[in-house]
């Protein structure tokens, strides 16, 4: 018993260590926002025959001719997946973002919507400026509804509504309060190709992130059987998004640990995780446990109990 008290105070002396580095390496490991690269991107000689101007995608992209408006929505995501400074300022103020929106209705052109939602998720990527932009150009609720169609055109939107809302609680509740989360919600499944599963729970993450004000539980809270689920899966990527969901939805209000706690299985794979191979899945498992060492008395011995039978302690 001796043994599991040191454990326990193991537990919190490393939560308070790391509390002010965390905040740094969520940032640098689990990016607020995430840019994607086109497969030129690392080509440094074009030929001028790639090239557009910003001037003649937005024409382009007014073009009645679909093929040319998926040429323009393709030099757009080109020339905003540049690997060093991508002109997003110079973009923007082209007048590039109402025409990408309004492709996205384009349900006889698929092509046309993933390029424009590819181009709109590196534009959200940017500053808060950026993002604001394509949130009052109206794409939201489009990439929500393109989100709830799953497929490639879906990742993408996921990827946007992702860096969307990573820019900041009020972008964050923007997406949510489309209702991205249920749209999200099919995706959020072990039989989710890997690639697509990793853009969904990275998104998540950022649906639940930022305080000031916190996100309401209620947005967020229905993922969680999914994410309980998502605990038992080998990949890396999605292990460690999902402890830094946890992770913020457990740096709280005490209700929100219960409602965590409570959820079918999910804190002892939750516990399992802090030995896991790789730091970046320990780090925010550890994060998610700590925090709920310091929820009431209840939710406390109901962690310790847990980390007692589960560690071996």
């Amino acid at each position: 018993m001796h043994n599991v008290y040191l454990c326990l105070q193991e537990l919190r002396r490393k939560r308070a260590e790391l509390s002010v580095a965390l905040r740094k390496q969520a940032r640098d490991e689990q990016l607020l926002k995430r840019r994607a690269m086109s497969p030129e991107a690392g080509d440094e000689i074009q030929t001028e025959e790639k090239l557009m101007t910003p001037q003649e995608i937005v024409q382009g992209l007014k073009s009645s001719d679909l093929a040319i408006r998926t040429a323009a929505a393709r030099g757009a995501r080109k020339m905003l997946s540049r690997e060093q400074n991508p002109p997003i300022s110079v973009m923007v103020d082209a007048g590039v973002v109402k025409p990408l929106v309004e492709a996205l209705d384009r349900d006889d052109c698929a092509d046309l919507q993933f390029e424009a939602a590819w181009a709109i998720t590196n534009i959200a990527s940017g500053t808060h400026d950026h993002t604001m932009a394509v949130i009052e150009g109206g794409a939201v609720p489009k990439l929500v509804s393109l989100l709830g169609r799953g497929g490639s055109v879906g990742e993408q939107s996921a990827w946007a509504l992702g860096n969307i809302a990573g820019d900041g609680a009020a972008p964050r509740d923007t997406v949510l309060g489309h209702g991205a989360l249920a749209a999200l919600l099919p995706l959020l499944a072990p039989a989710t190709p890997p690639q697509q599963l990793r853009t969904a729970v990275w998104a998540y993450s950022n649906f639940c992130r930022n305080k000031n004000p916190m996100v309401k539980f209620e947005y967020v809270s229905p993922a969680l059987p999914y994410i309980s689920e998502l605990l038992t899966i080998k990949d890396q990527d999605v292990l460690a998004d999902a402890c830094w969901a946890l992770s913020y939805l457990t740096d709280g209000p005490n209700d929100r640990i219960e409602a965590v706690q409570k959820t079918a299985l999910l804190l002892p794979r939750l516990v399992g995780l802090l030995e896991h191979k790789a730091p970046a899945v320990r780090t925010p498992a550890l994060r998610a446990v700590g925090n709920m060492l310091t929820g009431s008395d209840e939710q406390v011995a109901f962690s310790r109990l847990l980390a007692i039978l589960l560690l071996g302690y």
